[in-house]
C-alpha cells in the first residue's frame, strides 16, 4: 500500500473519522429535513480545521464539536477496561476547557450507572438518558463531584461497541443551562456515537 503526500496509516485513520462526521451530517440533513439547520451549519464549519495536523487530540476535538453541534455543552468521552472493570476518561469537553478530567476514572463495583452501561449494552446499543431525580434510576451519580458534575444533573450516555464488544462510552450533559436532552438530541449522539465505532 502506499499514501499521499507524507500522509501515513494514522493520518488516514484520521480523515475517516472526519469523513464519518460528514456522513453525521448527511444523516441528519435526510432524517430530519424540519431540523433547526444549525447542527449541520456548525458541523460543515468543521472541516478546515483539519487540513493540515491530524492528531489524535485534534480527533477528540471534532467528536466534542459535533456532539456541541447537536444540543449539548459538555462531552466525555470514556475507554473500558474489562480487567480492572472501570472506565478511564480519554477526553473531555467543558466551559471550553479540553481534557481537564483526562485520567479521571469510575468503576462498575461503586458506581451504578457505569455498571449498567457494562451490562446493558449488548441489549441496548443506543444512547440513554441517566437521571439521578427519577424515582426509578440509582439515585445520585458517586462520581458526580470527581467529574464535577451537579449530583442532580441528568447526562445522555451512549455505548462505543467496536467488534461486538464494549469499548467505552461517550457521556453529554447540559450543566449551565436547564435545557432538557431530547429523543432527538439522543438519536444524533446515537449517530456521532456509531459512526466513532466504525472508524
Amino acid at each position: 500500500s502506499f499514501y499521499l503526500n507524507g500522509f501515513d496509516k494514522k493520518d488516514l485513520e484520521s480523515l475517516q473519522l472526519l469523513s464519518n462526521c460528514v456522513s453525521i451530517a448527511v444523516q441528519m440533513a435526510s432524517k430530519h429535513r424540519s431540523f433547526h439547520r444549525t447542527p449541520l451549519r456548525r458541523i460543515n464549519e468543521i472541516p478546515p480545521e483539519f487540513s493540515a495536523d491530524f492528531s489524535e487530540k485534534k480527533c477528540r476535538h471534532l467528536i466534542f464539536r459535533a456532539i456541541q453541534a447537536v444540543g449539548f455543552e459538555r462531552a466525555r468521552i470514556f475507554k473500558y477496561d474489562g480487567d480492572k472493570k472501570i472506565f478511564t476518561c480519554m477526553g473531555s469537553f467543558e466551559r471550553g476547557l479540553e481534557d481537564s478530567l483526562r485520567g479521571k476514572s469510575s468503576g462498575i463495583e461503586e458506581n451504578p450507572y457505569a455498571k449498567d452501561m457494562v451490562e446493558t449494552y449488548l441489549n441496548n446499543k443506543r444512547a440513554r438518558i441517566y437521571d439521578p431525580t427519577d424515582p426509578l434510576s440509582f439515585g445520585e451519580d458517586p462520581s458526580a463531584v470527581a467529574f464535577g458534575k451537579p449530583k442532580d444533573l441528568p447526562w445522555a450516555a451512549a455505548p462505543l461497541i467496536v467488534d461486538g464488544e464494549l469499548y467505552g462510552q461517550i457521556t453529554a450533559d447540559n450543566e449551565s443551562s436547564p435545557k432538557p436532552i431530547t429523543e432527538e438530541s439522543l438519536e444524533y449522539l446515537n449517530l456521532i456515537t456509531v459512526q466513532i465505532s466504525r472508524s
